[in-house]
């Protein structure tokens, strides 16, 4: 008996576009797997691997920086990039981690945020430097100026965060939130998630405050409402 039209429709995937930075890891998790990198063996240059795969060199870096962040590769300054001297099972285990991040969504986000960038933010307020600080307000500065003259402030509201990570100084903490930042770009493309500049610069202003005041609770807290806002915000599309 033919199968109705719902059921032969349940048999059909979501087709999933491969970003280039994932492309380049599955590449490389094939040439691992064949034998073809050692552990301990070093990658091409940048440029090399760019002219390879026909890409951008920012493609090549979030590649590898993700490589880099999961322990599967490390960089030696002046020497180049070099697969880690772990297992190959455990390599390939650990590429199929990063490879599953391609399934993150905006709620998986913001709970993770909601740990990363709060505690970001207290962290901030105890350790900023006051160049680092000065930092931050030169983003904010930015983000006003695109906001009054009614350009994009994606980049900038982006990188406040970012600049704020800085103000840790904790190298991890700092790399994990910089990871989250071109799927941060992309839902913000796709569902306007920072569509709401003015908001936005009010609540980084307060953050700003409590960072420069050396208050953790109040950075935190400022935080944490600002991500709150913006879950609200998609919530409500």
């Amino acid at each position: 008996m033919p199968q109705d039209q719902d059921a032969i429709t349940a048999h059909f995937e979501k087709v999933r576009i491969k970003r280039p930075s994932d492309a380049i890891i599955e590449q490389i998790s094939g040439l691992i797997t064949s034998g073809v990198l050692t552990p301990g063996q070093r990658l091409p240059s940048e440029r090399a691997l760019a002219e390879r795969f026909e890409v951008g060199r920012a493609h090549i870096r979030e590649a590898l920086h993700k490589l880099e962040l999961y322990g599967i590769v490390h960089t030696v300054p002046q020497s180049g990039t070099f697969i880690e001297k772990i297992g190959v099972q455990t390599l390939e285990r650990l590429i199929r981690n990063v490879l599953g991040m391609e399934e993150m969504t905006f709620e998986m986000m913001i709970e993770v945020r909601g740990v990363l960038e709060v505690f970001a933010a207290e962290l901030a307020a105890r350790r900023a430097s006051p160049d680092q600080i000065v930092e931050i307000k030169k983003v904010y500065e930015q983000q006003v100026a695109e906001t009054e003259t009614g350009a994009d402030s994606t980049e900038a509201d982006i990188l406040f965060h970012i600049r704020l990570a800085d103000a840790t100084n904790n190298v991890l903490l700092r790399s994990l939130i910089s990871l989250m930042r071109p799927d941060l770009m992309r839902f913000a493309q796709q569902h306007r998630t920072l569509n709401r500049p003015r908001t936005a610069l009010e609540e980084h202003q307060r953050i700003i405050e409590a960072v420069e005041s050396r208050s953790p609770t109040a950075a935190s807290e400022a935080m944490r409402h600002h991500i709150a806002m913006s879950r609200d915000q998609y919530q409500g599309q």
